[in-house]
């Protein structure tokens, strides 16, 4: 008899101490969460346009980038165009995403009577999944969130149409640039 009460004793303290391990477990991975979250803010700067070598960091993770959303649109996006001097002159201001010291991830904009036109939003092939998009959008949007945000992609481009729907953005208008290319407006409401 004291042998099965020592095995139910047992039984007891390694299920408690297996429940305590996924509480545990999941406490972790919440502060894993924070602190990934946290560190995307870090990550996300300022970029200096006066600078060519960011610059050029720019131009090569546009070409990246945007040379995907050129085969899904079927048509060549003028940011394949850009050189130094275009993104010098372009008036938008800009934020990169870093991972490890590489610029992996760029925004910009410019503001134009109080509403935020967003211009550019690219990552590195290598890098999409891994919440730099959002990351970059998410600092943005949380500087203005207080204006009316407006956005231009292809029609054909489902990711970042979907990606922009996601964020509260909605369709505000199509227009053909050329034959064979559409351009969808996408607003976005003051919250």
């Amino acid at each position: 008899m004291f042998e099965v009460i020592i095995v139910v004793l047992l039984v007891i303290i390694v299920y408690n101490t297996k429940n305590e391990f996924k509480k545990m477990n999941n406490k972790i991975h919440q502060i894993e969460t924070s602190i990934e979250k946290s560190n995307h803010v870090e990550q996300i700067k300022p970029l200096d346009l006066n600078d060519v070598t960011i610059v050029n960091s720019i131009i090569d993770l546009q070409v990246q980038s945007y040379g995907i959303e050129s085969k899904l649109i079927g048509f060549k996006i003028p940011r394949l165009e850009d050189d130094i001097e275009s993104i010098q002159d372009s008036g938008e201001q800009f934020y990169g995403y870093y991972d490890d010291g590489q610029l992996v991830g760029i925004i910009s904009y410019q503001i134009e009577e109080d509403i935020v036109d967003i211009h550019r939003l690219a990552v590195y092939p290598n890098y999409f999944g891994k919440g730099i998009a959002t990351a970059l959008y998410t600092h943005i949007n949380s500087i203005f969130k207080e204006n009316k945000q407006i956005v231009a992609t292809g029609k054909k481009n489902e990711p970042a149409l979907a990606f922009y729907k996601k964020n509260g953005f909605e369709v505000i208008e199509e227009i053909q640039i050329e034959e064979g290319l559409m351009i969808v407006k996408l607003e976005k409401a003051i919250s």
